[in-house]
């Protein structure tokens, strides 16, 4: 009966879709494989548009992680004003299991490597990528998730006390576009140009000498 019901994605309206189908971009993006499961069901009935489980293969048969989705109508539900939300639960046991083997090496100092400042939605894309892809190298990356002002942005890399921080948009987006790099604690902005498909490396050599000086 399960196999012949309605699918539920044959039925989304069209922001409903469009939404979807960014979140499965994003994934991609970022060298994530999701999994359609049209059977997913969680125990609580306030969930809007996504809902989500994470798991490993490296725990058998106890393999969920974690799960959740998103409730945008719950705080006005409640009583406040509209606001988008978006949580999950998780086993911290299973997570440290998972973890213990993949986490990189530890860090010496409590300050962001790079922080990516993202100006429009292609540029947030391209931010979310380069950031997965440095923080598997070991560097600690931080962004902006909620397409806030150039203002904002660099005054929340300050916040997080980054070493050094690139702005994302425009002739940044081009593919082997140079991508020029500024040194917050000096207010220098590198002459160099950096292309993101070696970033990690060059980021790397310029942190080294920040370190010996």
């Amino acid at each position: 009966m399960l196999d012949e019901a309605p699918h539920i994605d044959a039925h989304l309206c069209p922001d409903c879709r469009a939404h979807f189908d960014t979140v499965l971009d994003l994934l991609r993006r970022v060298g994530l494989d999701p999994q359609i499961d049209f059977r997913l069901v969680r125990g609580l009935d306030y969930y809007t548009r996504t809902t989500f489980e994470f798991s490993s293969n490296e725990l058998g048969a106890q393999s969920g992680i974690g799960g959740g989705g998103r409730y945008d109508g719950l705080v006005e539900a409640l009583g406040g004003p509209p606001t988008p939300g978006v949580g999950f639960a998780g086993g911290t046991d299973r997570l440290v299991m998972v973890l213990r083997e993949q986490l990189p090496s530890s860090h010496d100092e409590d300050r962001l490597h790079l922080f990516l400042v993202a100006l429009g939605d292609e540029a947030q894309r391209m931010a979310l990528q380069a950031a997965v892809a440095l923080r598997a190298e070991g560097l600690t990356v931080g962004l902006d998730h909620n397409s806030r002002s150039l203002k904002k942005q660099l005054a929340m890399a300050n916040r997080l006390r980054s070493h050094f921080v690139i702005v994302l948009g425009g002739n940044e987006l081009a593919p082997g576009a140079g991508i020029r790099i500024k040194d917050l604690d000096t207010g220098e902005e590198k002459d160099s140009l950096l292309v993101m498909e070696s970033l990690a490396e060059q980021l790397n050599v310029m942190l080294a000498a920040k370190r010996e000086q």
